[in-house]
């Protein structure tokens, strides 16, 4: 897989000192599908990567796709006889990586299109995969080389049908499948596994589908329904049997077996413990130590005691957010069905919907999982974050009820460092389909403070727009104040120069009814107060004039007045004037049709104005503020970047720093960009790293750069070495690139050196750096 750019620590984007270019991966380790262990470290096959949890010091480690890792949903993990682990991806990415715990990085990956890896079986030189493809499920063969693994083949035909693989094994000879027709055997090194004849059901008193399959050393247990069987040297033996539901077992050093029903670990045929928290895997440790995944980390049974205990990382609530917001201060907030994760310097923290109890906590342990509760309902997800000129949170909600049925609003605001003074916006200012049902799609604040909702599906008094003034007095705009120009779909607000709201919406015959458009884009202008005006002007503009499509995303407004327009043909650019009644000036060429824009999809502009345009199934396109690409036509996606998905839902950027934050259906992703807040002086000027080990060290950066600046490497006694521009790609953005080397390609040696840097408009600063060379 190509990569562009290469990764950054997360230290890195801490401390500011991130080269553009750099991204990082912020994912949710937390569900724990299946565990194996070296030393005493225990890696677990999570939706969010790999979580390594060192049991000796109860920490935790998270690897992504920025250490290899071909995807980051992880269904099966196994450790192979040299200690490599094998990563198998969960549907509908069926990649298998084999990832080095000792290096931290994946050293092979095989991509053969599969749907999902379900389990992994390990015999001396050979690995077998259990796979899904398009339903046909059968098993993949690696075998082992003088130059690694290979890949050998692939089986699929068996004497029944089979719908479904709980696990594999290879004990001696015998590669031995669990399915939902019961175990199967076959002689791995001797039969012909593509003849469904060479499969047998090796035991007679075990015909019911199996539900887990468990290899300890030359033992192997059976997990079907209620029941655990034991497979050894002396046949089959039924070892359990209750009305718990196994989908986990394992054996520990004694022999015995451990299982784990939904709630309850179960040793022996006598011994069950009811958990408080759901369990998903269980493991019996070298140490003896049994080890259980949950759905939110980590437990250690405590046999003595008959107790878990139970160790959360600190993650984020899900992969999946919805919308997201870069605060004034640097945080991230990220927002879903279930909730808001906060990136604070010190790591996530949670506010969680939880509508039996509100529970919220002064202090936080940044190293595990942290979280608040709140009687509060986050809808069917969050469509916008916005931070108020009060420094407040604003989110909009889609799909909620106002309380008694939920505990909702159309609008809530929230005080991110006091989560429990929040206010719900509901019924009593936002209109409502059916039953109260409120959907908020987009909330803005104009340039006077005034927050205006896109009230979607606004049916009851059919109330699309509403708006709070700046002193905070709530009106209403309906379909027919607009003479139906104003859809009951509004999808998405922003304001151009002259202070006129303009609403995008999407096309719904069966909300919009007939004399209200269906879909379209408005713009309404006003004289006086926004809640109660004296007046008003509507006008509505073509949304394409070679399609029928009336749908707009998605827009935004440059401050030059060009609105964007984001509709499932592609990005199209609107020069305004000033006509109330005829605001379209001409209207520009229509970008990126070939991309898939549909429900979702969003505009975002980043500080330079260059337009970013979000798909739901694409990734991200870029067209600069001078009608080019970044980086190249083809945009960022999961395969030429480490974007973590290409199903993006929302964008937001970091100002100061530079650096773009992208919610996806695997997780955050951020990204250093060379588009940030205008340097207006060198006083923030930082060089890294320092010292500059040559060739060691990646380049060194000069960052904080002002728009247009050059760079000139220097002796102490002012011989110019090398001259790094835009021209020469020395300069990108507000950062500059040295390799250590002069104008002549040689590394210069070992010692101090000037930096000095030089603007257009005629200012200028030095700095000093040692270098050292190796």
């Amino acid at each position: 897989m190509h990569r562009f750019v290469y990764f950054a620590l997360l230290a890195g984007i801490l401390s500011g000192q991130v080269r553009i270019g750099d991204w990082d991966s912020f994912t949710s380790p937390l569900n724990v599908r299946m565990m194996v262990e070296t030393g005493d470290s225990v890696y677990c096959a999570t939706d969010g990567g790999i979580l390594k949890f060192d049991s000796k010091t109860a920490s935790f480690e998270t690897f992504t796709n920025l250490h290899g890792l071909s995807g980051t949903d992880i269904a099966a993990v196994a450790m192979d006889k040299r200690n490599m682990i094998w990563v198998g991806g969960a549907s509908p990415d069926g990649f298998i990586d084999i990832f080095d715990p000792k290096k931290e990085e994946v050293v092979s990956s095989f991509d053969y299109d599969l749907s999902e890896i379900l389990d992994f079986a390990i015999a001396d030189s050979a690995v077998f995969g259990a796979m899904d493809l398009n339903q046909d499920l059968g098993i993949i063969e690696f075998r082992l080389t003088d130059s690694g693994f290979e890949y050998r083949d692939v089986f699929k035909n068996w004497p029944l049908a089979v719908s479904s693989i709980a696990g594999i094994a290879v004990r001696g000879d015998s590669l031995l499948v669990g399915t939902n027709g019961g175990l199967l055997a076959a002689n791995w090194k001797q039969d012909n596994l593509k003849d469904p004849s060479s499969w047998r059901q090796p035991f007679a008193g075990l015909s019911g589908g199996i539900d887990a399959v468990s290899l300890s050393g030359d033992t192997l247990f059976i997990a079907s329904g209620t029941a655990v069987y034991r497979i050894a040297d002396d046949g089959l033996s039924q070892v359990y049997s209750g009305s718990e539901a196994v989908i986990d077992a394992a054996s520990d050093g004694a022999g015995s077996f451990w299982a784990v029903s939904e709630n309850k670990i179960l040793h022996g045929s006598t011994t069950v413990v009811a958990s408080s928290f759901d369990l998903t895997s269980v493991l019996a440790a070298a140490s003896g130590r049994i080890f259980v995944g949950t759905a939110m980390g980590i437990a250690q049974f405590l046999e003595s005691a008959s107790a878990f205990s139970r160790w959360i990382p600190n993650a984020p609530l899900t992969n999946y957010f919805s919308a997201i917001c870069v605060l004034d201060d640097g945080r991230i907030v990220a927002g879903s069905n279930g909730g808001l994760s906060v990136r604070e310097t010190a790591g996530w923290r949670n506010i969680v919907k939880y509508y039996y109890k509100q529970s919220v906590y002064t202090q936080h342990d940044y190293d595990y999982y942290a979280a608040d509760t709140l009687q509060l309902d986050f809808g069917d997800f969050v469509a916008d974050i916005e931070q108020g000129p009060d420094g407040l949170l604003y989110l909009a909600i889609r799909g909620t009820y106002p309380y008694p049925r939920r505990h909702g609003g159309g609008i809530v605001i929230m005080d991110i460092d006091d989560p429990e003074s929040f206010t719900l916006i509901d019924t009593a200012y936002l209109d409502w389909n059916l039953n109260e049902h409120m959907s908020v799609k987009d909330i803005a604040f104009d340039s006077d403070g005034n927050l205006w909702a896109a009230n979607t599906y606004a049916t009851h008094d059919q109330d699309p727009i509403a708006v709070r003034s700046a002193a905070g007095t709530w009106g209403n705009y309906s379909s027919a104040q607009s003479a139906g120009k104003l859809s009951l779909t509004p999808n998405a607000l922003s304001f151009d120069g002259w202070g006129r709201l303009w609403v995008a919406s999407f096309e719904d015959d069966y909300i919009n009814p007939a004399g209200v458009n269906d879909g379209g884009l408005v713009m309404l202008a006003y004289d006086g107060d926004p809640d109660d005006p004296s007046a008003t002007e509507w006008a509505s503009l073509t949304v394409s004039s070679g399609h029928s499509n009336t749908t707009v995303w998605s827009i935004a407004v440059t401050s030059s007045n060009v609105l964007y327009t984001l509709t499932p043909v592609g990005l199209t650019g609107i020069w305004l004037q000033s006509s109330n009644a005829n605001p379209e000036s001409y209207r520009g060429f229509t970008y990126f049709p070939n991309i898939s824009f549909g429900s979702g999809s969003r505009i975002k502009l980043d500080p330079a104005e260059n337009i970013w345009t979000v798909s739901s199934s694409e990734g991200i396109h870029v067209l600069l503020s001078n009608a080019s690409y970044w980086p190249d036509i083809n945009g960022l996606t999961a395969e030429n970047s480490y974007l973590l998905s290409d199903e993006i839902s929302d964008i937001d950027f970091d100002e100061k720093r530079g650096l773009a934050y992208l919610t996806t259906s695997k997780g955050i992703s951020s990204l250093k960009i060379p588009y940030a807040e205008k340097k207006t002086s060198y006083s923030k000027v930082d060089v890294f790293p320092s010292p500059f080990h040559t060739p060691k060290d990646k380049q060194l950066v000069v960052d904080g750069l002002k728009e247009g600046s050059g760079v000139m490497i220097m002796t102490l006694n002012g011989t110019v070495l090398r001259k790094l521009e835009e021209d020469n790609g020395g300069v990108s953005g507000y950062q500059a690139f040295w390799d250590g080397k002069d104008s002549s390609g040689r590394f210069v040696g070992s010692g101090v050196y000037l930096i000095a840097i030089y603007g257009s408009d005629g200012s200028s600063s030095f700095e000093k750096i040692t270098v050292i060379r190796h």
